[in-house]
């Protein structure tokens, strides 16, 4: 069965299997923190929790995920016949967008002729996000787009961004972040990830916006 479950995933667009991501990590969290007993957002208490009594934690998660996918089924299918029921106007063509999810998880729709180099997607993304906190990356081009059509999450090199962008194409956006410390930290939350890679890591939880955020971690010597 969870072989089954396994494919089904796969076989999902990016943009989705990302919400299902988001949405499972999120019931975990709020699992393992009501085992607990201990406060909102504390990644290291739901690690510890989840390691110490992982029984309990399972048994408050597993409810609230079958319910989670029952629900997201439910809401894909009736997407899926609302979508056919509408009629498509003469010379209509799906194919003349790209998809990007940006680092908190919201998927934009891009016009093909809006992206077609590496300055054009530049220039969208410092309008989406102007006055967020993650402008000042974005304008010192601090960031890096994946081609996300297969689970290797391949970067695409700026130079190479013409020749790789197609219409229908998902691409996901992660921030570069440079830190002299042994250990990667979130920029927004200041949360320590709990692994020990010694070479590249990433935090995947972020306590002040309670949203899965792919922070990507470089270490540089000191």
């Amino acid at each position: 069965m969870a072989i089954d479950l396994m494919g089904c995933f796969w076989k999902l667009p990016p943009q989705e299997q990302v919400v299902l991501r988001q949405g499972i990590a999120s019931l975990y969290a709020i699992a393992a923190t009501s085992v607990s007993g201990g406060s909102d957002g504390n990644l290291s208490e739901v690690i510890v929790t989840g390691f110490l009594r992982p029984g309990a934690v399972l048994a408050a998660f597993f409810p609230m995920a079958v319910v989670f996918v029952a629900a997201f089924a439910f809401w894909k299918r009736f997407i899926s016949k609302t979508q056919r029921s509408i009629p498509r106007s003469p010379g209509y063509a799906h194919t003349t967008s790209i998809f990007l999810i940006d680092i908190f998880g919201n998927t934009l729709v891009l016009q093909l002729d809006m992206c077609k180099s590496w300055d054009d997607i530049h220039t969208v993304l410092l309008k989406h996000f102007s006055g967020k906190q993650v402008a000042d990356y974005v304008r010192s081009r601090e960031y890096q787009i994946m081609d996300s059509r297969d689970s290797k999450m391949s970067v695409i090199k700026p130079q190479d961004w013409a020749q790789t962008v197609r219409a229908d194409m998902t691409v996901e956006m992660s921030i570069i972040v440079q830190q002299l410390s042994r250990s990667p930290q979130c920029p927004w939350c200041d949360e320590m990830t709990p692994t020990q890679d010694p070479d590249r890591e990433m935090i995947k939880w972020c306590v002040s916006t309670r949203l899965c955020e792919i922070v990507d971690f470089i270490r540089f010597p000191a």
